[in-house]
């Protein structure tokens, strides 16, 4: 069984080509998040030392470590059979993405920062780099509003989705700001 308007693992119809490199951008993104999750979950699990957490935390952290890494090794071949264009396969890929994406969206805002916080290797530059993230999403979400606003101004034509766009990233990426250089920028500083 194929997926419909898939023949030979290649999307057919006008815009078969455009899909055909967005799905191979897709899979080569999975294969960068498989050597990045597997890197911090192997880290997370063999490291004892690396959680900064609470006694009744750190099992449920390591366990979560154990889990992504089986679901890592479930996604290699899932990826080679979605690029072959199984429906079976592509299917299980994308589950198992939502999974990744489920697991460290919480990890990104349930765990204290540590040595693997954006995947960096000295402790002390994961907040530092999670400020300066956060800082540059505000400017640009800013910029990008300012100049949606000169262009109302000119009477040129704006796509209100995109407009709703640039004012929720600039109002996400404030507010994480305020958070975070309110509740994590004593502790970046004291780690320097």
């Amino acid at each position: 069984m194929k997926l419909q308007g898939v023949e030979s693992g290649r999307p057919t119809g006008p815009s078969g080509h455009a899909t055909v490199a967005r799905l191979r951008v897709a899979h080569r993104l999975t294969v960068a998040v498989i050597v990045l999750a597997a890197a911090a979950a192997a880290v997370g699990l063999f490291v004892p030392s690396v959680y900064r957490e609470t006694a009744w935390v750190i099992p449920q952290n390591r366990g979560q470590d154990l889990v992504t890494l089986l679901a890592l090794a479930v996604l290699a071949p899932v990826l080679v059979s979605a690029r072959r264009g199984s429906p079976r396969g592509t299917l299980v890929w994308l589950g198992l993405l939502g999974y990744l994406a489920y697991t460290y969206t919480g990890a990104a805002f349930a765990y204290g920062f540590n040595a693997l916080f954006l995947v960096v290797a000295r402790p002390a530059l994961g907040p530092w780099l999670a400020g300066f993230v956060l800082v540059k999403a505000a400017t640009m979400g800013l910029a990008l509003l300012s100049m949606t606003a000169f262009s109302v101004r000119a009477g040129l034509p704006v796509d209100a989705t995109l407009a709703a766009a640039w004012v929720t990233l600039a109002l996400a990426a404030l507010s994480f700001s305020w958070w975070f250089f309110r509740h994590c920028g004593t502790r970046a500083g004291a780690a320097v």
